[in-house]
């Protein structure tokens, strides 16, 4: 392996580790204040700590993005990525692909060891402005996709096959996130392997950008989403909606979404079940969205329809399936009423499940 490839592989591993050296040993109060945010044990007591970290990851980012273009200036760009695009094609394939993988994390991530800690993109986005978290969310996706791109490209040239080239392109990467974790260490690692495949396949950096793209983005919803005393293990399990008697969030596992069963709250014990609108979204939801899906991608990929990979597109149906609907889940969560599902159409929802939360006295 040539100098070059070694210096740019040391770009983003070496720069995290840094920032995360500095977090651990400095007596400054801003890394005080990253510190007391990372060690909390909940969502709410991260507190002032979260706009600090929203800060330090946009210097993170910048860094590393400025030390990775001048590396690939300091060599002329002859090894720089390939640009060239194929606009709504490679944006298309890029989120059809992020949606999937969305669809498969949740395996990872239960084989996975629980972490002990907040990461980097839950610290960073709970506490920062809308602005400013698309901002870190464009930052930091497009700076390890130009910054992995690049690496796969000097490898490659530096006479390593495009196999031996993406696993040490995705060792580094993991390496970098193993200054969080073991856990963020083993998933990044492969989600990196899996967008590095991805960018040698379609020769494009727009594909693996906007699949990292709702990968994150999936992410930062979840956190969002999350309830204020939601663990470092629990960020994913979002809160998903309120219940409307007692208002206590209710996470996904809490939750029923067949519309035509009721469920009790966890919290206060009442009846509940998915409103009208809720019924009407699962019902008619999936039509309206995955039909223009179907006929979009048969324009744009007539070869992925025919032949063999008429069976990978039938495989991969229900994966982006998961990813798509765990996505809208959290765009469009369900409002609950009271009541069972046969009651809703008759306005009796509320009455019978204010009568189902009261005790019942024996009649004389």
């Amino acid at each position: 392996m040539e100098l070059y490839s070694l210096i740019g592989l040391t770009i983003l591993p070496g720069i995290v580790w840094a920032s995360a050296i500095y977090v651990s040993v400095s007596k400054s109060g801003f890394a005080s204040k990253l510190r007391a945010a990372r060690n909390a044990g909940s969502k709410q007591k991260i507190g002032e700590g979260a706009r600090s970290w929203a800060f330090y990851a946009v210097l993170v980012y910048l860094t590393a993005l400025g030390a990775t273009v001048v590396w690939l200036k300091a060599q002329q760009f002859i090894n720089a990525p390939s640009l060239a695009v194929r606009f709504a094609r490679d944006l298309t394939l890029g989120v059809l692909l992020g949606l999937t993988i969305t669809g498969i994390i949740p395996v990872f991530l239960a084989l996975q060891p629980k972490p002990r800690k907040f990461s980097l993109p839950v610290l960073a986005g709970i506490g920062s402005s809308p602005a400013v978290r698309a901002f870190a969310l464009l930052l930091v996706v497009c700076t390890e996709e130009l910054w992995r791109a690049a690496c796969l490209s000097s490898v490659i040239s530096g006479g390593a096959s495009r196999p031996q080239a993406l696993l040490v392109v995705s060792v580094a990467y993991s390496l970098a996130y193993l200054a969080v974790g073991t856990g963020p260490a083993l998933s990044e690692g492969v989600v990196g392997a899996a967008l590095g495949a991805v960018y040698l396949r379609s020769g494009s950096i727009l594909v693996p950008i906007a699949a990292h793209l709702i990968l994150r983005t999936q992410l930062l919803l979840a956190v969002l989403a999350a309830a204020p005393n939601a663990g470092p293990t629990e960020m994913r399990r979002s809160s998903f909606t309120k219940c409307p008697s007692c208002s206590n969030p209710l996470n996904l596992r809490q939750v029923t979404f067949d519309v035509n069963e009721s469920f009790f709250c966890p919290f206060c014990h009442a009846r509940l079940t998915s409103s009208d609108s809720r019924r009407r979204f699962v019902r008619w939801g999936s039509v309206f969205l995955i039909m223009p899906i179907l006929f979009w991608c048969s324009a744009l990929f007539p070869d992925f329809m025919s032949g063999a990979n008429y069976w990978t597109v039938l495989a991969a149906t229900p994966v982006f399936g998961a990813g798509l609907f765990s996505m809208l889940h959290l765009l469009f969560p369900p409002k609950l009423e009271f009541g069972d599902a046969d009651f809703l159409r008759l306005n009796l929802g509320d009455q019978v499940g204010r009568e189902d939360t009261e005790p019942h006295s024996d009649s004389k």
